[in-house]
């Protein structure tokens, strides 16, 4: 039995562009081709997508390392390549199509089998031949396949069909077909959308709801919720963010909601919003004048200034010399003078301490927490939080033995 889900994929003018599919550049270039005819329009395309919710500092913002410490530590595989077949009908004004998911077992030979079709795809095929067309790399290769209607106004509805039996055995407990359904959904958004208000890394915002009447509620309380946990920060930033969801929440209610629903499911949009812009101006003269926006312009002097001194030192060895009181200062100096690898290294640390005491803050707790909620496909986990937390521990003692040899060597040159 097919499990069905309902979704919206955000738009504010009420009117998705199907030509537009596929130009989307995260999380990585589409390769696709569209066609339209008179009929309506055909559509495929395929894009490699990590899954995995490593969460690691560093590793995990480059997709590259964190594909590989998955593969060669944590022993899971992240990557997986999303294949989307879909057409338009000119009398429907829909599209409708599948998803066919691949792990990276089969990659290359899935990429070329594909790129080839692709050369070949007809455009003026009906879908039963498009679908047949693509069907037999679906069966063979495929680990997942999604059916998908998608109409103008962002309405979506995504069908699990065919998912391998060892995603519901290795995770004991949790709603999968939800899961991959979601996946799915972040897919076919990344395709027709664009982020404005949000970063596309943790936009988590809407999910996907089992199709059952108050799908919709869901959906209209998940933008509400956001706008008023932006407002609730308080910050510049986090308004604008808030001024541009609601501009969302307003397009879902107008385009979705009758007039029944929007009365079950008030939101003061109008009063709302003039909040958010009495409040702008206020909370950016607080901005201007606070601690943060000092301490930031404190430390841009200071690197200017402390590129100067270690200039000056390099330069003018010979004239500075200080007094026989301040060893340290004249251990420095010497160290600066006579070593450059020395000099470089103590001029990028104390900069890089200086910026981090300039912007210390705690990361924002829904941006946090919406990259953790990016659940992932690859479900081989084997200790996974034991080992980030022994990677984590040793990069910050690897720091501190590195900052400790830095300041040995220093204070061993002779004066």
């Amino acid at each position: 039995m097919c499990t069905q889900f309902k979704g919206w994929i955000p738009n504010v003018i009420g009117r998705l562009s199907f030509s537009l599919s596929g130009i989307s550049s995260f999380p990585s270039r589409v390769v696709y081709k569209s066609h339209l005819r008179s009929g309506g329009r055909n559509f495929a395309g395929f894009q490699k997508r990590n899954l995995s919710d490593t969460t690691i500092p560093l590793i995990s913002r480059c997709t590259y390392l964190k594909s590989m410490f998955d593969r060669y530590v944590l022993q899971k595989e992240g990557d997986f390549y999303f294949f989307c077949l879909m057409e338009r009908l000119a009398e429907e004004d829909e599209m409708r199509g599948s998803i066919a998911v691949f792990d990276r077992a089969h990659r290359k030979v899935v990429k070329k089998w594909l790129r080839e079709k692709m050369e070949t795809f007809d455009a003026d095929a009906p879908w039963p031949a498009l679908r047949e067309h693509f069907s037999l790399v679906f069966q063979r290769y495929s680990i997942l396949t999604l059916n998908f209607t998608l109409k103008r106004t962002g309405e979506v509805s995504i069908g699990v069909e065919n998912v391998k039996n060892e995603f519901y055995a290795t995770k004991n407990g949790e709603d999968i077909d939800h899961i991959l359904a979601s996946q799915g959904y972040f897919f076919l958004r990344d395709l027709f959308h664009t982020h404005k208000f949000h970063s596309p890394t943790t936009d988590t915002i809407i999910d996907v709801y089992r199709d059952r009447e108050d799908w919709k509620r869901e959906v209209n309380y998940a933008l509400a919720r956001k706008v008023i946990a932006l407002r609730r920060q308080n910050t510049v930033r986090s308004i604008r963010k808030a001024i541009g969801v609601l501009s969302y929440l307003e397009a879902f209610r107008k385009h979705l909601l009758d007039e029944q629903q929007r009365k079950d499911v008030y939101f003061a949009i109008p009063t709302t919003r003039k909040s958010l812009e009495a409040a702008l101006p206020i909370v950016e003269i607080k901005e201007e004048n606070s601690v943060r926006k000092k301490l930031e312009s404190f430390a841009g002097y200071s690197q200017k200034v402390l590129a100067l001194l270690f200039l000056y030192f390099g330069l003018f060895r010979d004239g500075v010399s200080p007094s026989e009181d301040w060893l340290w200062a004249k251990a420095v100096i010497s160290a600066v003078q006579n070593d450059l690898l020395i000099s470089l290294a103590i001029l990028g640390f104390v900069s890089l301490v200086i910026q981090i005491m300039a912007n210390i803050s705690i990361p924002e707790r829904e941006d946090f927490q919406a990259s953790l909620v990016r659940l992932s496909l690859a479900f081989q986990e084997k200790k996974a939080s034991a080992v980030m937390f022994v990677v984590g521990m040793t990069i910050s003692l690897l720091c501190i033995i590195g900052i400790g040899i830095l300041f040995q060597k220093i204070t061993s040159v002779p004066v």
